[in-house]
């Protein structure tokens, strides 16, 4: 139990860091083939397909995202944000009873960014379904409720 909780939070740091420096390819091993990478807008439990979302990615649309970063096209991260994000408050609900090879991490995360020579602080809630695949665990879900998800968010790093 130690174990899965140690290794279930080093992933949640890992996706951090690979964020905070750029490695987008490796952010998006993290995730299943069926990923979906969500940030609520307005209320934190809309439901995604009756509401506007600030982003509601599926995997394509997150590798899309990422070449698109990649390649130099992406005005909006021109130059590229310099962020540290500190993950705090972790908490594991275990599987159901019926050995489910899924579960829902918690997170409180604190984005810091400097865009543009605009420094902002970004807090949310994070909410992460993972699945056990063999041997790892992977993100199926991130879904990130910002606290300021009903005002204009102007220097905004891309990924959050």
């Amino acid at each position: 139990m130690i174990q899965d909780f140690r290794a279930i939070e080093g992933l949640l740091y890992l996706e951090a860091r690979l964020l905070d420096e750029g490695r987008l390819d490796e952010w998006l091993d993290l995730f299943t083939a069926d990923a979906v990478y969500w940030i609520p807008a307005g209320d934190y439990n809309i439901d995604p397909n009756e509401h506007v979302s600030i982003v509601y990615d599926t995997r394509r649309d997150m590798e899309r995202r990422v070449a698109r970063l990649k390649s130099g096209y992406a005005f909006a991260e021109d130059p590229p944000s310099r962020t540290h994000r500190m993950i705090s408050n972790v908490e594991i609900q275990l599987p159901t009873a019926d050995g489910g090879s899924t579960l829902t991490a918690l997170t409180v995360m604190a984005l810091f960014a400097l865009t543009k020579h605009k420094y902002a602080i970004h807090s949310a809630r994070c909410e992460f379904i993972l699945r056990y695949d063999e041997p790892t665990w992977k993100i199926e879900r991130k879904k990130v409720g910002l606290l300021r998800n009903d005002e204009p968010l102007e220097a905004m790093p891309y990924l959050i």
